[in-house]
């Protein structure tokens, strides 16, 4: 009996423990955000609707089959109108006498036609050309939305880490602040503490309450915000710490190749060969354009057939300069094309270098943050040993432990700070962030 009571009790017990909810990674945050963002999903649409516009240009020079019935009834008064309208028509039989009223024939026309672009001044090609620009276009869309999407999202996941360990440093001030309280209340009953250094532990207490309710919303905000960019419902699970992001070396002589390497700028780059191609289009302009028509007709019983076959050309020799102003512009929207490429050229550099200053500073104010939060731990050990001892003073205690605390939130705020100039200088050099932070995402052991 015992023996089936104790698996029971133990499923019992099992589920009344709470359950732990699974941490959320950096990982699962990535991989929703490529599914689910919507500036990567409309880029993504767009180079669909690239590819489709390449159908629509290839069919313009396809063959073109086409098929047509025509219904048709006469009123013939006399055998002149009948003759008037040819055999073809095969309607003479239905002819009148003059002045004996009219009869009303009805006649079915079948046709098959089709016909074929001959010579189309090589606009088709050139058009051809452009789709396969856009195209290219399109996928450094879909590379720039990805790469924002996965920028933004990295930030906001760091941020809101870095807004949790700060909340972790305000409720361990809370701790120490109500330890002091409780000590200085002892130190009041055994009349070796004073009535002044309650109210000031009471004081602080108040102070660090406040800062922790602070801490906490700042906390909550930093998770919605985590993922309303994600694009999903807020979730209750804990955050994943992360590895420090992957140290990108990089030296200012490279600033050129890696401006270089930016997808900005290879799009300017794109832009203008598209302005250069349309030049040409516009030239064909001038150029004639030459199309043939085959078709088979068959009417009334079936007896009167026949086929055709012809050929049409189309020179345009003047347009009122339509075609010149339209060049001329496509011209200026050339230079201004040089223009934008040299200045996004310096902007894209100034970016990196300041990118890479930042990630250094952020590095240097990292290891000054350390050195800072030891000093400062072992003045609040020094501190409380000596109001113990009755040597030092409330205030003392309450200053370094104070201390303590903005070392400690000084040393989170430089190591995610740090964390998101590592991720910064990564994006400006145009290094694809999805690999780059892959390969940091792993959790710590």
């Amino acid at each position: 009996m015992m023996k089936r009571l104790i698996p029971a009790l133990i499923i019992v017990l099992a589920s009344a423990l709470p359950v732990q909810a699974k941490p959320f990674s950096l990982m699962e945050a990535l991989n929703l955000t490529l599914e689910r963002n919507l500036s990567l999903r409309k880029a993504l649409l767009k180079k669909k609707q690239i590819d489709e516009k390449a159908e629509i240009v290839l069919s313009g020079v396809r063959p073109q089959l086409s098929l047509s019935s025509k219904g048709s009834t006469y009123n013939l008064q006399d055998s002149s109108a009948a003759s008037s309208l040819g055999s073809p028509t095969g309607l003479s039989n239905y002819a009148t006498p003059t002045g004996q009223g009219g009869k009303s024939p009805s006649v079915l026309q079948n046709s098959m036609s089709i016909s074929q672009v001959l010579f189309d001044g090589f606009r088709t090609k050139d058009e051809l050309t452009l789709v396969d620009l856009e195209k290219k276009s399109g996928d450094w869309d879909v590379f720039i939305a990805r790469q924002n999407a996965l920028n933004d999202v990295t930030n906001a996941y760091l941020n809101a880490l870095r807004m949790e360990g700060l909340l972790q440093v305000s409720l361990a001030s809370e701790r120490a602040a109500l330890g002091h309280l409780a000590q200085s209340l002892d130190r009041q009953k055994a009349r070796m503490g004073t009535r002044f250094e309650v109210l000031q532990a009471k004081t602080q207490l108040s102070k660090v309450r406040g800062e922790v309710s602070k801490a906490k919303n700042a906390a909550i905000l930093a998770k919605l915000t985590l993922f309303n960019a994600i694009n999903i419902s807020p979730q209750q699970a804990p955050l994943q710490e992360v590895r420090p992001l992957r140290t990108v070396g990089f030296d200012l002589k490279q600033s050129s190749e890696a401006v270089d390497n930016r997808a900005e700028l290879k799009q300017l780059f794109l832009k203008k060969q598209v302005d250069q191609k349309n030049i040409e289009l516009n030239d064909r302009s001038y150029l004639p354009t030459v199309s043939g028509v085959g078709s088979y007709s068959m009417q009334g019983s079936g007896t009167d057939r026949y086929w055709m076959m012809e050929v049409n050309s189309q020179w345009n020799l003047f347009d009122g300069g339509h075609t010149r102003a339209k060049s001329n512009q496509t011209k200026l929207d050339l230079a201004m094309d040089e223009a934008t490429i040299e200045q996004a050229e310096a902007a894209l550099g100034l970016e990196i270098e300041k990118s890479l200053r930042d990630r250094d500073e952020a590095k240097e104010r990292f290891q000054i943050a350390d050195e800072g939060l030891i000093f400062a731990k072992e003045s609040v050990l020094l501190a409380e040993s000596r109001y113990t001892a009755g040597m030092g003073t409330s205030i003392e205690v309450i200053d370094a432990q104070t201390s303590l605390t903005q070392a400690e939130q000084d040393r989170i705020g430089a190591h995610y700070d740090l964390q998101a100039a590592e991720l910064n200088l990564a994006k400006a050099l145009g290094i694809d962030l999805g690999d780059y932070l892959i390969g940091s995402s792993k959790p710590s052991i």
